[in-house]
């Protein structure tokens, strides 16, 4: 956030709209908690993972839009070595957002596997494939520093 041109109105408007969704994302996580610990409908339930997954695709489509900004290379907001580094994290947050999204469909939460909604085993894999990612980006920062 440091480097974005926060007077350009597309980054203001993201930000707003980061701000808004991490502001509600206790709230639905709350309510999925209590959903899965006390009695509720399925209706509810279904609703309450709906709007999570769209919650949190917001607020990942929206880290993928600041490192977009940040990578472009007319911007000249880092330097030239770290636009590389930056698309690659803006592909991982586009893919992520894309997951989430997708896990909203009402098919995913009417499909289970072993008993578990299929929309929550998306959420899992885009866990799964952010924490490899950047697993693999930590290796790859090693192999390219200077050995003294």
């Amino acid at each position: 956030m440091s480097v974005l041109p926060l007077e350009r109105r597309r980054t203001l408007l993201a930000n707003i709209l980061l701000l808004f969704c991490v502001a509600i994302e206790p709230f639905l996580y709350n309510v999925l908690q209590s959903s899965v610990t006390g009695v509720a409908t399925s209706s509810f339930f279904n609703t309450a993972s709906t709007l999570f997954a769209f919650d949190i695709g917001g607020m990942t489509l929206m880290l993928g839009l600041f490192c977009n900004e940040i990578a472009t290379k007319d911007r000249k907001l880092v330097p030239t070595d770290l636009i590389g580094p930056f698309r690659t994290e803006r592909n991982r947050w586009f893919l992520s957002a894309a997951l989430f999204f997708a896990s909203a469909i009402p098919v995913f939460w009417s499909i289970q596997i072993y008993g578990t909604q299929v929309r929550f085993l998306i959420w899992v894999a885009a866990l799964i494939l952010a924490l490899a990612e950047r697993h693999y980006s930590a290796i790859q920062l090693k192999k390219d520093q200077p050995k003294n």
